[in-house]
């Protein structure tokens, strides 16, 4: 039989004496979930002999070790010579084949004790990850496998049959929404006794089926509401529906901390033995600490906090990464209104339809959350070959380390070992390199203003000047890749490996922009490529910190601090040919520059990008970002010089590009955030006189308590667990308060609170917001609102005295 499949799970299975890997996939001409597995295909790794023409008897030595465990007897199951790229050169290995992967561990230390023997490599990277990399398979894209039936001998699968695999090869196919069962839920809970109960359980489904769960009776127009009596029953009859559904893959946010993981424990409790997952499966809990997810075999749980928190959250603008905030900014729907209180009165009172209407929303826009999402998602896991499921708890590294170990295998390329803890550690003495070059601008209002930046500014330098571990040199001579304020250099030629597949993706992203640019916007193939782009953008502007990360596999700190060096030789060959044309410069940092002209001259400040680009190596390029009619830019806390990354541009359009302000942290209100905003606009337009007025105006609100609370709130993110604060800043004073209370306070949390005018220090004043009864009216004037708006009004020279004492300011116009 041949059919085409998308990959669900895949995992490793046992029988005979042998491991296999087992992919869980779902049959698209019926929909059918099956488990195959490829009995032909073993885990390996290779062994470097100490000189080339010893390999034969590598191979020999190799073939006859033998260790005796229990009554059994490991041995190497099969070896081969095979030629491999290894750094710059070609060299012979031997490809050391295994029944079990756990076997490594009982041969690895006789390995070393050969006569012949060098090194290993490749010794660290699991089966399954040596699988889709070989095969190049992935969940992005459609698998085409042949196979035939065989009766189940896998003792911990509860099915009849499996199927053995003859062949499977990945299709040019995406993976459609449409290919895959979806399903989103969310649990409610209440403290009883300091334990979370859970009291409810909602459901929605990419087939437009809706659900509620309850304890209590509850009643919804246009939804499927089941009542139960017990939480005992409200975890059998989720279960049920469940398996009715059979969901591919289940979104949940922070269903690995919480709404599984509760679950779970309810199981435990309870003494019930469901199988949430597929073939008879349980929820298995994976790793520990930050780590810990929740597995559904057969099924992707895809947990959008951790995709949102890891991969996400540095392209966002949002204060918080909670799931009303997250959903507002990429969908434009967020969280119904409720508190816990309100929720607990409402369960006391046994009135849940509010409750439910809450539970249910939350089910409904973490599914079209997810949905807005998994056209990037599935691209990523195509592009990387990883799974939908570690897609989501996947980090930067993962991503590029993953990228990088598929291209490895399709150019035959040897994987370095990831390193050892003496070496991370060594690599972390060695401290920061220098980093990104910045011209400091002069504080002020300026008009007429240019953006020039370079296009993928380190990925350009790593491809152009061959950056890479096995090209680095010490005798540069005439080397056109000599590192600016180094004594070290990159060969030429050949190309290394790390540069060869970064333009790889460069490549294919210049492919998929162009192709963008000839299909209709919002039309699917569209949407498709779209995603493609920004999957791609990802993984290759991940590399460059790749390469200084310590525990990186292709860790060079010559070759990270190069890319800086050369960054900053470019950076400052743009500043000096600007001012050499006439340009007056602003502000340069990293691989922008920011230039003042006079009357709108566009077409000078072209002919400048193109003579630039004429002198530029490689794929370094200079692009054209923008014009703006004004911008300011604001000193540093301290002293008068211009920080870097804060400024605030508007174009002719009356778009305002705002960088590095306030608004964008969380310790700061909305009041705040707000009122820095609308100082920032007022000056854009060229009126201070307004931007002052209005600054006086939310301080008399204030004094008159005309402000909002939901403005007042301060938002402070715990960075690590909540017994190992020593001071008593507000927000650990409000966590301390909701942990007595009996929610769950954990690393990473953010926590909101207002500052009242009760008596004390201020973090005794910090109470939580929904239970603030005032506000401390000279807090907010002085710490939060001046500060905020001073920020900016310093810039062109008002101070505090003459904000506050009404005085008139000459115009700058």
């Amino acid at each position: 039989m041949k059919d085409r499949f998308v990959i669900l799970d895949i995992d490793i299975g046992h029988k005979n004496g042998f491991s296999f890997v087992r992919i869980v996939a779902k049959r698209l001409r019926d929909n059918k979930k099956l488990v195959l597995y490829d009995k032909s295909y073993k885990h390996y790794f290779y062994v470097i002999p100490d000189n080339q023409l010893k390999i034969e008897e590598l191979k020999t030595e190799i073939e006859k070790l033998r260790v005796a465990k229990g009554n059994e007897e490991i041995a190497p199951y099969r070896t081969e010579i095979v030629e491999r790229k290894y750094g710059l050169e070609k060299i012979k290995v031997v490809k050391v084949y295994l029944k079990k992967p756990s076997h490594y561990l009982e041969i690895k230390d006789k390995i070393k004790e050969l006569k012949n023997y060098g090194h290993k490599i490749e010794k660290d990277i699991p089966m399954i990850k040596h699988y889709l990399s070989d095969k190049g398979i992935s969940s992005g894209k459609v698998i085409e496998i042949e196979y035939e039936k065989e009766k189940n001998e896998f003792e911990d699968l509860d099915l009849n049959e499996v199927y053995l695999i003859k062949n499977i090869e990945e299709l040019e196919e995406p993976v459609k929404i449409d290919n895959l069962n979806i399903i989103a839920f969310d649990i409610e809970t209440v403290q009883e006794n300091g334990n979370d109960k859970i009291i409810m359980i909602s459901y929605a489904t990419n087939k437009n089926e809706k659900g509620i769960i309850s304890i209590n009776h509850v009643n919804i127009n246009n939804v499927t509401v089941f009542n139960v009596s017990s939480e005992k029953e409200l975890i059998e009859k989720f279960h049920k529906i469940l398996k009715e559904i059979e969901p591919d893959v289940v979104f949940t946010y922070n269903g690995d901390d919480f709404d599984l993981n509760i679950i779970k424990n309810k199981m435990q409790k309870y003494g019930l033995e469901y199988d949430f997952g597929f073939a008879g499966k349980k929820i298995e809990t994976r790793g520990r600490g930050r780590g810990k997810s929740q597995h559904l075999y057969g099924r992707v749980h895809f947990d959008i906090y951790q995709f949102v928190s890891r991969i996400l959250a540095p392209t966002l603008n949002v204060e918080v990464l909670t799931l009303d905030a997250v959903a507002n900014e990429i969908i434009g729907e967020g969280k119904k209104d409720m508190t816990w209180e309100r929720m607990h009165d409402l369960w006391k009172e046994g009135t849940l339809e509010e409750v439910a209407e809450y539970c249910l929303n939350d089910s409904i826009i973490t599914l079209k959350l997810g949905l807005t999402l998994l056209p990037q998602i599935l691209s990523l896991s195509d592009i990387t070959k990883m799974l939908l499921d570690d897609i989501s708890r996947a980090t930067y590294g993962n991503l590029v380390e993953s990228y990088a170990i598929r291209r490895g295998k399709k150019t035959n390329t040897l994987i370095p070992n990831k390193p050892k803890q003496e070496e991370v550690i060594e690599r972390y003495l060695y401290g920061e390199y220098e980093g990104a070059f910045v011209y400091e601008p002069k504080p002020g209002l300026y008009e007429n203003i240019v953006v020039l930046d370079f296009r993928s500014l380190y990925p350009s330098i790593i491809i152009t000047h061959n950056i890479d571990p096995f090209t680095l040199i010490y005798e540069c001579n005439d080397n056109k890749n000599k590192v600016p304020d180094y004594d070290y250099c990159f060969l030429e030629k050949p190309k290394g490996f790390i540069p060869e597949a970064m333009e790889h993706v460069y490549n294919k992203r210049i492919h998929v922009k162009e192709l963008l640019k000839k299909l209709p916007k919002h039309s699917h193939d569209y949407l498709i490529k779209k995603a493609e782009d920004y999957a791609l953008k990802t993984i290759l502007n991940s590399f460059y910190g790749y390469l200084g990360y310590v525990n990186s596999r292709w860790y060079k700190r010559e070759c990270a601090q190069a890319a800086t060096s050369f960054g900053r030789f470019y950076i400052k060959k743009i500043i000096s040919e600007a001012q050499r044309e006439g340009f007056k410069v602003i502000y340069g940092d990293t691989d922008s520059v920011f230039l003042a002209i006079k009357d709108r001259d566009l077409d000078k400040v072209f002919d400048f990008m193109k003579k630039i680009n004429s002198s530029l190596p490689g794929i370094i390029k200079l692009d054209y970002q923008g014009y703006y009619i004004r911008g300011i830019f604001v000193s540093k806390k301290e002293g008068k010089e211009g920080a870097k990354k804060r400024y605030a541009l508007i174009d002719e359009k009356g778009n305002i590009l705002i960088r590095g302000f306030e608004r964008v942290r969380r310790d700061w209100s909305n009041l705040a955030k707000k009122t820095q905003e609308r100082v920032l606009k007022y000056l854009l337009n060229g009126d201070i006189e307004k931007a002052k007025k209005y600054v006086r105006e939310i301080i008399e609100n204030l004094k008159r308590r005309k402000v909002k609370k939901e403005d007042l709130i301060i938002y402070v993110k715990l960075q690590r667990s909540l017994e190992s604060y020593e001071t008593l800043a507000p927000h650990i004073y409000v966590a301390k308060k909701l942990k007595e209370r009996g929610i769950k306070i954990f690393s990473g949390m953010i926590i909101p609170y207002i500052i009242t005018s009760k008596p004390g220090k201020i973090s005794e004043k910090a109470e939580i917001y929904y239970e603030a009864k005032d506000y401390d009216i000279d807090y907010y004037i002085n710490n939060q609102v001046l500060p905020a708006a001073l920020r900016v009004l310093n810039a062109v020279g008002i101070t505090k005295e003459e904000l506050l004492s009404g005085k008139k300011q000459k115009t700058l116009f």
